[in-house]
């Protein structure tokens, strides 16, 4: 029977918690969204959008997590011996390299800190809305100078040439004063470009990077020319100085300038350098999503310079054999066989790093990206991407049912694949929302998760669809579990609910439940208890599905619960925001797990049935199920499970149909289990 990773956890049974007992931090993944860096004569400084702050004392052969408890971290600059960091939240500032920082924002309006400068005493702050902010006494006070910039106004970066402070303000082009932010004049003469991303200093040149490419000044802003070689339409966002070449990171990789910006080579040709930085003759550069590279020859080569920088957005995971996939948000694909003491990127083939989704059928693994859908046949050693109609589309769940594929976009609705992913179809029939963000099947329906409290249903594989409506909920359902006639579903910002009856009635389970934001899911088996991860790094655990029982001890705050999944008897989950990616713990050491001493299987139920019956088995140690439906020749209808289980209860459903999706015709019919050379069989009755 496959589980399914969607995000919450169904296992039933007790709650155990041994003393001392609590999540630990695997090695990994890797990499993740690194927004900007700066260094001293002892560390290299890494600040991200998780609000980490990593640091090197070995040019970026290996960092360490220092700070975790930011938020997206735009900006780093050093005075003296303070650092100060730019968040989304704020200034903060630590005396102590890294390892401690306070807030400084008293007094400032809470807002987005996009860059800072320090000119002389003064401590410039450039925000999202509120415009430039300044202090001048470390951080105590602070006073807002827009005299003559736009009423709301985005301020990306600031730069001082001699005692001139220019500021670009994004659409509204670049400003300039000459009295300390006192005042701002534009400064727009010849810049036809419609949004200023980066300013940068090159000698005596003021150079702009914007959304149509690199535009240049020689004099403090009165004119400005554009580069030449045609850099139009390229998004410029980083720049820096190694020797006398100039590089300019974009989103179509990365370009060198020998001449102070006036003329552009292309020498890279990897996707969206976020941030560059010249550090003892090495070029560092933060790809979107994929961590840091570093070139030891002027850009021409790159090398990943990712480790121990353990800061990837886990979406989604996979356990298969002895071996455990990561989809991340950027990084792509990783790959554990040790349980996570180590992490293995295996992107060959893959063209987006972004990850939403993943699962397996026949050996084959697909993975849903944020273009389209990729193959593996080989775990994970190479990719292929699908070239089909789904090219073009966010793919943001996936399910297996029998033989068939559905995967839930962004907004096209649900595609159907009948040969493992070669070939789609769109089946939409029926769905009033195209925007899927969770599929289940009980093995008779398949069910899909989608916006303002709804869940679709297609008891024919696809063909139409059902609407039903969770309560009186708004919120989008990021997750469902379908087990039998029982369905769970997680919605972001109304907690979690449960039926019973195949979805026609909902209950709301919120008793002891500390977070509405729910987000993850997994099917372990049939005994009755439910994990559930947050968006505040709370997990929890439900009991008879009546109440709640937090199960979060020693997961770092606020990690944002993602992904999870069961791979030998331990329990991983996928984070953001916590520095450390993947977290893990012992089932033991959260249930009592209930094994069979032997393999068994109970009777059907219903038994007669005329449209949907129950299987229950057990199976007492890990390992290979075959469940399977035949006549009373012996002639075989249905395959219901071929795959590698988990020591326990597990329950699959029939609904009476064969292989090609046809009703069986009414007599007696054989369900038989094969398990590490046993077998049961038990008859059973169909009545149409």
């Amino acid at each position: 029977m496959k589980h399914i990773l969607i995000l919450l956890v169904i296992i039933f049974c007790f709650l155990i918690k041994p003393a001392n007992a609590q999540w630990v931090r695997t090695n990994g993944p890797y990499g993740g969204h690194i927004r900007c860096f700066v260094a001293d004569d002892t560390f290299i400084y890494a600040g991200t959008k998780q609000g980490d702050i990593f640091r090197s004392s070995n040019n970026g052969d290996s960092w360490e997590l220092v700070e975790n408890d930011l938020y997206w971290v735009e900006s780093l600059i050093i005075s003296d011996s303070n650092i100060f960091a730019g968040t989304q939240i704020g200034v903060f500032v630590s005396s102590n390299q890294g390892t401690n920082w306070t807030w400084l924002s008293h007094g400032m309006q809470e807002t987005d800190v996009k860059c800072l400068i320090f000119k002389d005493s003064i401590l410039f702050a450039g925000t999202e809305i509120v415009g430039i902010c300044i202090t001048t006494n470390n951080g105590k006070t602070w006073e807002i100078r827009n005299n003559g910039l736009p009423d709301t106004c985005y301020v990306y970066s600031l730069v001082l040439i001699d005692s001139i402070l220019f500021a670009s303000a994004g659409y509204d082009g670049v400003y300039k004063s000459t009295n300390n932010g006192i005042s701002w004049s534009p400064v727009n003469n010849g810049l036809n470009a419609d949004h200023v991303f980066r300013l940068y200093r090159s000698g005596s040149n003021l150079i702009a990077g914007t959304v149509d490419g690199i535009f240049i000044t020689t004099n403090n802003g009165k004119n400005w020319r554009e580069a030449f070689n045609n850099l139009n339409n390229l998004y410029a966002l980083s720049f820096t100085t190694l020797g006398t070449k100039l590089f300019a990171g974009t989103q179509s990789g990365i370009f060198v300038s020998m001449d102070d910006g006036n003329s552009w080579n292309l020498i890279n040709d990897s996707i969206y350098f976020i941030s560059l930085m010249a550090y003892n003759s090495k070029l560092f550069a933060a790809l979107s999503g994929y961590g840091i590279y570093i070139s030891n020859d002027e850009g021409i080569n790159w090398i990943d310079g990712s480790n121990g920088l353990y800061n990837a957005e886990v979406n989604t995971m996979l356990s298969k054999g002895n071996l455990i996939f990561a989809g991340t948000e950027g990084s792509g694909i990783f790959l554990s066989s040790n349980y996570g003491d180590s992490w293995i990127r295996n992107n060959n083939g893959l063209k987006d790093g972004y990850i939403s989704s993943l699962t397996e059928i026949d050996s084959i693994i697909l993975a849903g990206t944020g273009r389209g859908l990729y193959l593996s046949s080989d775990n994970g050693n190479i990719w292929k991407m699908l070239d089909n109609e789904l090219l073009y589309y966010p793919i943001l769940s996936l399910v297996v049912k029998g033989t068939n594929i559905f995967a839930g976009t962004s907004s096209t609705g649900i595609f159907k694949s009948t040969n493992n992913g070669l070939t789609w179809n769109r089946v939409n029939t029926g769905l009033t929302q195209f925007k899927i963000k969770s599929l289940a099947t009980n093995g008779i329906n398949i069910y899909a998760g989608s916006d303002s409290g709804y869940v679709f249903y297609s008891s024919n594989n696809g063909l139409s669809w059902n609407s039903i409506r969770i309560g009186f909920t708004k919120y989008s359902v990021y997750s469902l579990i379908a087990i039998g006639s029982h369905l769970y579903a997680a919605t972001y910002g109304d907690g979690v609910f449960y039926s019973s009856n195949y979805g026609a009635n909902w209950k709301k389970i919120d008793d002891g439940f500390k977070n509405s934001l729910a987000k993850v899911a997994y099917v372990f088996n049939d005994d009755n208890i439910f994990f559930i991860g947050t968006n505040y790094g709370d997990i929890s655990l439900l009991s008879n599905d009546t109440s709640w029982t937090d199960v979060s001890d020693g997961l770092a705050q606020y990690s944002h619960i993602k992904s999870v999944t069961l791979h030998d008897s331990i329990l991983f989950v996928g984070t953001w925001r916590t520095g450390f990616s993947i977290w893990r713990r012992p089932l033991s050491e959260l249930i009592t797990i209930k094994i069979p001493s032997q393999l068994t299987l109970e009777q059907n139920n219903p038994n007669p049935f005329n449209s949907n019956t129950e299987f229950k088995y057990g199976i007492p140690k890990d390992g290979n199920v075959i469940f399977r439906i035949y006549d009373i020749q012996g002639q075989l209808v249905k395959n219901l499970v071929s795959d590698f289980e988990i020591a326990g209860s597990h329950t699959i459903s029939w609904d009476g149909r064969d292989e090609s999706g046809i009703d069986v015709f009414t007599g007696v019919y054989i369900c038989r289990i094969q398990f590490e050379g046993q077998s049961l069989s038990k008859k059973m009755f169909f009545v149409p």
